[in-house]
């Protein structure tokens, strides 16, 4: 007989984005002993399945094709397990300003993670990461369910964190940021003469 632990798995169920099925999405599977991830895509009825996993605590990412919504939740698996995963495309939206003079911050990086930190090692989940118009408006698609961590930086200033909570899969969330200018060194560049 095989050991429970050295037994072989299935992961399987369905992806749902919005009530409907999520063809051609994917769902993949990190954790247990193996340190490559396990992942499968979704038929024409959104159906998914993984085989071959062992026991284990696994994070469970799933995405639509474009991977603008995706759930991601952790399951314990010491038996064969059924899913069913909804897709989360909340967005979180603001502006960033300078503190003193209330200026748009053109190019500031806004990134948004889970507030949770990192589930696991070496998976990273987080949304965005360009730069502010010359508004200083940015837009994040894609969040997931719960506290985010909502980070903000521009060369030349302190970076900020924001938290939000999103409750709601396509909750659009406001977040603001005022940064601080960095008191730092002047630099004065000087000619061949000195002036």
């Amino acid at each position: 007989s095989i050991k429970a632990e050295h037994a072989k798995l299935t992961l399987a169920g369905s992806v749902l984005w919005r009530g409907e099925p999520v063809v051609g999405g994917w769902v993949s599977a990190v954790g247990g002993p193996a340190p490559e991830p396990a992942s499968a895509q979704t038929d024409g009825e959104g159906r998914f399945r993984i085989e071959g996993l062992t026991e284990g605590t696994y994070l469970v990412r799933a995405s639509e094709p474009s991977g603008v919504a995706w759930a991601l939740e952790e399951v314990h698996l010491d038996a064969d397990r059924e899913l069913r995963l909804e897709l989360a495309s909340a967005t979180i939206e603001g502006e960033v300003r300078d503190a003193r003079d209330q200026k748009p911050i053109r190019g500031a990086q806004v990134r948004v993670e889970p507030a949770s930190g990192e589930p696991l090692p070496n998976l990273r989940i987080s949304v965005g990461g360009g730069g502010t118009g010359d508004d200083g408006f940015f837009r994040r698609e894609g969040v997931g369910l719960g506290e985010q961590r909502v980070l903000a930086s521009a060369e030349g200033y302190a970076a900020a964190e924001r938290r939000v909570s999103i409750v709601d899969r396509d909750q659009v969330a406001r977040v603001d940021f005022r940064l601080e200018p960095n008191e730092g060194v002047t630099l004065h560049v000087l000619g061949p003469a000195g002036t």
